[in-house]
């Protein structure tokens, strides 16, 4: 079923030439830029001990991620196997890490295969991806903000670093306020009345693209909200999937932790790397490059040498970023081939 997805996908000869000369001009920037030093990057791969810890901190996460998708999903009555959800995550972490779009593009892949799976409404899987989306975000940008005041007094000499920080807070307050509103059911039930996506939508999008979507998707699309309103209301779920979301972010955190300070990994080091990462998890929200590729990078070591103007490990910053990044999709694909194997295993005829 996935495998099926991704050739259809791909199969248009010059959607492929587009995405391999994009990746290939990006790597290029990095390289050129200075960003990144691949002798520093070989370095880092060819230690076994790192290597090793890197891959099972990142199938950690993996797991963890499964676990969020399963509590969103059965709250919206999509029963499946765990092996399933391992490929639909896996599948989706490569699609943000490689496709136009980031973590959208993988979002999208995530529910499209959810709904091919279980054989859901649309409304139901465009549900499930806002919850998954709403809750990782908000989880971020908290995150982000309350670890800035850790570094109040450095954070604003950079014209850069403030721009960035001022808009995370206006984000951190906006998603605060639809949070505590999401809350009441008055005003819950009040948003299920209006028909404001649809009639959005049929306003904004051109008529030639509104007609080459199925009639049914404008029901789906209002309809959906229903679905999410009264699932964000629920507090038990929502605690689990900000206490999973943290999780995440820490462990991801903790092999660039390592790597930046091996000798001297102490709380203030590792409040650095994780804010300097969340930052920089929260520009990849922004569909700049396919999966935030050389943003990421730059991103990551501005924060860190913003932090740490005299620190050696400043200049290494954006290497281990895109080490880290090699580690995710490699981590993501073992992970995906084994649960794809162990599927198709399973339902060969004993």
């Amino acid at each position: 079923m996935v495998i099926g997805f991704i050739k259809r996908f791909f199969s248009r000869k010059h959607l492929r030439l587009l995405l391999f000369s994009i990746y290939l001009l990006l790597i290029i920037v990095l390289l050129q830029t200075g960003l990144i030093d691949i002798n520093i990057i070989i370095g880092y791969l060819k230690n076994p001990l790192f290597v090793f810890f890197s891959i099972i901190l990142s199938f950690l996460v993996l797991i963890i991620t499964v676990f969020r998708w399963q509590i969103i999903c059965s709250r919206h009555n999509v029963q499946t196997k765990f092996l399933n959800f391992l490929e639909m995550v896996c599948i989706s972490n490569i699609a943000g890490q490689l496709l136009p779009g980031g973590q959208i593009s993988g979002d999208l892949v995530k529910g499209a295969l959810a709904g091919i799976s279980t054989k859901k409404d649309t409304n139901v899987v465009l549900s499930a991806i806002y919850i998954d989306r709403f809750y990782t975000v908000v989880t971020l940008f908290w995150l982000a903000t309350v670890l800035s005041l850790f570094f109040y007094d450095k954070i604003w000499l950079s014209t850069v670093t403030a721009l960035l920080l001022k808009s995370i807070y206006a984000v951190t307050l906006i998603l605060t306020i639809l949070f505590i509103l999401f809350q009441l059911r008055g005003l819950s039930e009040k948003l299920n009345s209006f028909k404001f996506f649809t009639g959005y939508i049929k306003r904004k999008f051109p008529t030639t693209f509104s007609n080459s979507i199925k009639p049914n998707f404008y029901t789906a699309l209002n309809n959906s909200k229903f679905y999410f309103l009264d699932n964000i209301r629920s507090k038990r779920s929502g605690f689990y999937l900000i206490i999973l979301s943290i999780f995440c972010y820490i462990i991801s955190a903790l092999v660039l932790v390592i790597l930046l300070s091996p000798n001297d990994v102490n709380f203030r080091v590792m409040m650095e790397v994780l804010f300097s990462a969340a930052t920089t998890w929260s520009v990849y929200l922004v569909p700049i490059t396919p999966g935030g590729i050389a943003i990421g990078e730059l991103t990551f070591q501005h924060m860190y040498v913003c932090l740490n103007p005299l620190t050696s490990a400043g200049s290494i910053a954006a290497n281990l970023f895109f080490v880290h990044r090699v580690i995710v999709l490699f981590s993501s694909t073992t992970l995906f081939l084994f649960a794809y194997a162990s599927n198709r295993a399973a339902s060969k005829p004993q």
